[in-house]
C-alpha cells in the first residue's frame, strides 16, 4: 500500500497540469435538415462554420492536431478562438476541439485551455443528421458560472442559426 501511495504522489508531481473534470457542461442533440456529409463540412470547413456562426473569419485545419480558430470580429484580438487545436478528427463521426473564451470570460483562457467542445454525427435518414454536441471542462467558482452561462446562451443561440441555415 505505501509503495502505491508513493507511486501515486510522484505521478501527479510529474503530471501538476492535470486537472478533476467537473460535472458541469453543456450539451444539446441538434437535428439538422442536412446530410451527414453537409453537417460534417458545417463544422469542419471554414465556408461551413462561417455559414451558421456568423463569424468574420476562420482557419481550420482539418485533422488531428490542426487549428480550430474562430475569429468573431478579427479586429479585435480578444474574442476568438486562436490557438485552438482539434483533439479528435474521426470524419464523418467525431469531432473535438478546444475551446476559449473572450478577454472577458478570462478563466477559460488559461493554459493548458480547460475547456473542449465535442460533436458526435449520426446519419438519421438521407437529409437528416443528429449532431450530439457537448462544451465539456467547466470548473467551479462565480467565473466559472458566468463563463458556462455566457456560452450556454451564445451556443443555443447559435444552435437556431444552425438549424435554419440547411
Amino acid at each position: 500500500m505505501k509503495q502505491l501511495s508513493i507511486l501515486l504522489a510522484v505521478f501527479m508531481g510529474l503530471n501538476s497540469n492535470l486537472r478533476a473534470e467537473s460535472s458541469k457542461k453543456i450539451v444539446s442533440d441538434i437535428i439538422v435538415n442536412t446530410s451527414l456529409q453537409n453537417a460534417w463540412a458545417l463544422w469542419t470547413t471554414e465556408e461551413g462554420v462561417k455559414s451558421w456562426l456568423h463569424i468574420d473569419a476562420a482557419v481550420i485545419e482539418p485533422r488531428f492536431g490542426g487549428a480550430y480558430e474562430l475569429y468573431f470580429a478579427p479586429d479585435h484580438s480578444d474574442n476568438n478562438t486562436k490557438d485552438c487545436k482539434i483533439l479528435t478528427y474521426e470524419p464523418f463521426r467525431k469531432l473535438v476541439f478546444q475551446w476559449k473564451g473572450p478577454s472577458s470570460l478570462a478563466v477559460m483562457n488559461d493554459q493548458p485551455l480547460p475547456t473542449r467542445v465535442e460533436v458526435q454525427f449520426e446519419s438519421l435518414e438521407k437529409n437528416k443528421t443528429r449532431l450530439h454536441f457537448q462544451n465539456i471542462g467547466y470548473g467551479e467558482g462565480t467565473e466559472w458560472e458566468s463563463a458556462y452561462n455566457w456560452f450556454t446562451r451564445a451556443w443555443f443561440g447559435a444552435f437556431e442559426d444552425l438549424k435554419n441555415t440547411h
